[in-house]
């Protein structure tokens, strides 16, 4: 799917939706006037295979666009939507379901923190007595339980957005449009927090492991 300007009848109408075919389904080669190409490194996201795409006179069908609210009749005459924010609604499925999937990340993340410091026992506290587990220090308790609680407190915050855009939608489909604008700055006020705390809890569950060793090797000096 390509998102590009829709010009018709000398009229620009802005960004809308076409199913564009990229390569040949025969040899998978690019198709004329199209060029493809990857971006090579990247600062971040190098796991992503994110790359370039060119094109150069290429015609499609006009069946091709998406016209699900917004139409282009065959003589060229552009059909409205009944309303502008109806394209809204996949732009905000898609934020809901990065909110879903932050929650299953930052999932994963605590429990293999919880259980590595469970299961991990180191130094002795007391002579002669077997090393306490991580997770009774208090330090440890008070690096992780936060990110625990943010983690319960994104998920469910994920199931309420969903419900809403769901409720939403069903109004939509019934021709309701009142309730776009409120989902769509609930969410983006929602994602934008919710993604600084997924940063700041990965980038704590990753690098706890090191802090902690370096303080339990100090533990002796330090008392």
């Amino acid at each position: 799917m390509v998102v590009a300007k829709l010009i018709t009848s000398g009229k620009c109408y802005g960004v809308h939706s076409f199913i564009v075919p990229v390569r040949d389904l025969n040899n998978h080669k690019p198709l004329p006037g199209i060029t493809v190409g990857e971006i090579g490194p990247k600062l971040a996201g190098n796991c992503l295979d994110n790359g370039y795409l060119r094109f150069d006179h290429v015609r499609i069908p006009r069946n091709n666009m998406m016209m699900k609210h917004a139409k282009v009749s065959s003589d060229g005459t552009y059909i409205r939507p009944k309303s502008d924010k109806l394209g809204y609604g996949t732009m905000v499925f898609v934020r809901v379901i990065i909110l879903q999937q932050a929650a299953m990340s930052l999932a994963a993340a605590t429990t293999i923190a919880v259980r590595y410091s469970a299961i991990r026992h180191q130094s002795e506290m007391v002579e002669g007595e077997p090393e306490p587990q991580i997770l009774d220090y208090e330090a440890q308790q008070c690096k992780l339980f936060p990110l625990v609680s943010a983690t319960l407190g994104i998920f469910f915050a994920g199931l309420k957005m969903w419900d809403i855009y769901i409720d939403v939608y069903t109004r939509m489909q019934e021709g309701e449009l009142g309730g776009m604008p409120e989902v769509n700055s609930e969410k983006h006020m929602v994602l934008n927090m919710i993604l600084f705390i997924y940063n700041f809890t990965c980038e704590s569950c990753m690098h706890f492991r090191l802090v902690l060793k370096l303080w339990l090797q100090n533990w002796p000096q330090m008392v």
